[in-house]
């Protein structure tokens, strides 16, 4: 099967959905041949690594204004591989490729790499819609005016592999405290995470507990992290924004002792069997992660929007403090996270799923007019607004 993939970078091109095209397609690559296109003005680092493994990637300058010249270019790229499936990983590329093959038969999938559901009519109206969570699917099913093939395939990691001499480095940098790792973009979308994360910091440092917390993370909204630097009480929290961290930040899990994560941050720890925690809505703090709340998270992804029903911020602060002091309580939530990780997240257990969701795809010969001009109109001006 000849599979084309496509996303769009609108910013630095280090969102979870990039590493999600990175770590499907390198894997589907082995049984199919695969293609990436990327539009817009920057190369992302995620979609280039592809390259290392033998993928053709090709960089689409996008800015709105060229949009004709892009529409031509890809039409003759698509024909020329003669590529079966186009898979979309973001909604403006959805609207791009079916504004440039309305009435093709071949098949177009749209991923929606978790986030909330949508709250208007503009979401595209796809034939073949993959998502990551229950929390996505129940949605779809229930909004019958997206008529869609639902495919339900959650997010899924590899494991990770750790850069040895980094993690020296940071584990000597903070070595004798106990560690507590956030990886998030600096962004409004993770904003009341990182306030939780600082909150927890301030919290244990005020109490005493020798603890040093790290953010690492790309500054995308420069106010935003004026603002969380203002929080930090007592050198509580640390952040580290470099490239040299943050590209395949990853990487650098493994010198820490807790990692705070929303999606696939939590996936990736589960791989090398850390304690996790992730932000509850109703919370002032990120909670543990344990055999008593899993299901619940993941229904929603480990996103922002977890919410747990009877949730107690003194129980779990307990759960905290104990997993700081007690060694084998530490390491029974390292054993359950290493146990997940192969139960529910491992890419290996999930490409027959991939692969099967790619051989039944529908034909995408609908048009559903009004809802592709809105949103190809909305990516041109997308584009057009980039600096």
């Amino acid at each position: 099967m000849r599979i084309a993939y496509f996303i769009g970078n609108r910013g630095e091109g280090r969102g979870g959905h990039f590493y999600d095209l990175n770590i499907i397609s390198k894997h589907l690559s082995k049984r199919n041949f695969v293609k990436v296109f990327l539009f817009g003005k920057n190369p992302s680092p995620v979609i280039d690594d592809l390259k290392n493994h033998g993928i053709e990637v090709e960089n689409v300058f996008f800015n709105g204004v060229n949009y004709l010249s892009v529409r031509n270019r890809i039409i003759k790229s698509i024909k020329k591989g003669n590529f079966d499936n186009l898979h979309c990983f973001d909604t403006e590329t959805f609207f791009i490729i079916k504004g440039a093959f309305p009435f093709s038969k071949r098949k177009i999938l749209l991923s929606k790499c978790g986030g909330p559901n949508p709250t208007n009519n503009n979401y595209p109206k796809a034939a073949n819609l993959h998502v990551m969570s229950y929390e996505n699917l129940n949605w779809f099913k229930e909004n019958k005016q997206y008529r869609a093939k639902l495919f339900l395939i959650p997010n899924r990691a590899e494991k990770v592999v750790s850069n040895d001499m980094e993690i020296k480095n940071l584990r000597e940098r903070f070595a004798p405290k106990t560690t507590f790792l956030r990886i998030s973009r600096i962004t409004s979308h993770y904003k009341k995470s990182l306030e939780q994360t600082i909150e927890l910091a301030n919290l244990l440092t005020d109490e005493d507990y020798n603890v040093q917390f790290i953010i690492i993370g790309v500054v995308q909204e420069k106010q935003l992290y004026l603002h969380l630097k203002s929080l930090v009480k007592n050198q509580s929290t640390v952040f580290i924004t470099d490239n040299k961290h943050t590209i395949h930040s990853s990487r650098l899990i493994d010198s820490f002792d807790f990692i705070i994560g929303t999606g696939r941050g939590i996936m990736e720890a589960c791989s090398l069997g850390k304690v996790i925690l992730t932000p509850i809505s109703e919370s002032k703090f990120p909670a543990i992660v344990d055999d008593f709340n899993f299901k619940q998270l993941f229904n929603t992804n480990f996103s922002p929007r977890n919410s747990l029903p009877n949730f107690s911020e003194e129980e779990n602060l307990t759960k905290i403090i104990r997993a700081i002091h007690d060694k084998d309580y530490f390491k029974k939530l390292e054993a359950f996270s290493r146990k997940k990780f192969f139960k529910n997240f491992f890419i290996e257990d999930a490409l027959e799923d991939y692969q099967k969701m790619n051989e039944t795809l529908v034909s995408n010969n609908s048009l559903h007019f009004w809802n592709l001009f809105r949103g190809l109109s909305a990516t041109i001006l997308a584009y057009k607004r980039i600096q």
